[in-house]
């Protein structure tokens, strides 16, 4: 088999063992037939509609949005309903594609929100009809913290709804940089709010390995003179990331989170551990911030994740603004 790019064949060769002859002298016309009826067969794309319920957490009304390809509409404070127009083969490739699209979608929806996503089947419940769509788009593009709220509802902008048909188009698949990147997002997300303060360290290093998928650049890196290998210089190229986008004084925090990551993954070394009980008793430690031990709470990384999230949704803005230009 050859392919033109990844997950796209371009053709396949046969050959046949010429025992096979013995027991199907007309193998080479059943083999041409099968190739003509897969040819045809993938021309003949059908559209199917398909829906999911989604919980919300934190629990906060989702507004209504929608275009041709994709739409999400509340059902309560609880729950959205996410709906997909999908070109599939048949009823089963539709519920893979759906799988597979509605997942990027879902860690796209983290991002533009800090909330997180989980589904609860495939059967939803009915929204308000007057809800249905109503596209009131959320105008403060450059928010950092809390949500992107409205009236008391959560809301999305333009350029999120043209990413979210995108997404279900298939124009942007997993694979794509910036998807890769809001997948880490959520799962932090989900870690920081499904068990608080359990997880904050691994939370955050999936935050800085986010920085560093939005950080990729398509040029070879240069190679060490003295040994060869390549020289990436990761941990200067996500503090870079962070100043591009949040100005000169934000370096330092990007910096010592990346440390702190190192020496949580390399050494096993958290950056708050101490057991909070209600009561803060402060303790010496060299190793901790100011020379002080750190009580769990403490070391949340919330303003990391508002970072990392407001810098995902500003290189989906240009993602989209790039795709416009290059529209024909």
């Amino acid at each position: 088999m050859r392919y033109r790019q990844r997950g796209v064949l371009e053709s396949i060769l046969f050959d046949p063992d010429m025992e096979l002859y013995r027991f199907y002298p007309d193998l080479d016309k059943l083999l041409t037939e099968c190739t003509r009826e897969a040819e045809n067969s993938m021309r003949m794309l059908s559209q199917f509609s398909m829906k999911a319920k989604f919980s919300v957490f934190p629990p906060i009304e989702f507004g209504s949005f929608g275009s041709n390809n994709w739409s999400i509409v509340p059902i309560g404070k609880k729950f959205v309903e996410i709906r997909l127009v999908l070109d599939a083969f048949d009823q089963v490739d539709c519920e893979y594609v759906f799988a597979l699209r509605s997942k990027i979608l879902m860690d796209s929806l983290s991002v533009w929100t800090n909330c997180a996503f989980y589904q609860t089947g495939i059967e939803s419940g009915v929204p308000h009809v007057d809800d249905l769509c109503r596209n009131i788009f959320f105008d403060q593009i450059d928010w950092l913290e809390d949500h992107p709220i409205m009236s008391g509802k959560l809301c999305l902008s333009t350029d999120q709804l043209s990413y979210g048909n995108s997404i279900v188009a298939g124009s942007i698949g997993q694979g794509e940089r910036l998807a890769r990147a809001a997948q880490l997002f959520h799962e932090a997300r989900i870690m920081l709010l499904s068990a608080p303060h359990l997880h904050n360290d691994t939370a955050a290093a999936l935050l800085i390995s986010a920085l560093e998928v939005v950080s990729l650049i398509d040029e070879p890196p240069k190679n060490c003179a003295s040994c060869g290998q390549p020289i990436y210089k990761i941990s200067r190229r996500v503090a870079d990331l962070g100043v591009r986008h949040l100005g000169a004084g934000a370096k330092w925090i990007f910096d010592r989170h990346y440390k702190r990551r190192s020496s949580y993954l390399h050494r096993g070394v958290p950056h708050a551990a101490q057991p909070y009980t209600g009561s803060a008793i402060p303790q010496l430690d060299p190793q901790g911030i100011e020379g002080c031990a750190l009580p769990t709470p403490v070391g949340a990384p919330m303003n990391l994740m508002e970072f990392t999230s407001c810098i995902i949704r500003a290189e989906m803005r240009s993602e989209v603004a790039a795709r416009s230009l290059a529209a024909p």
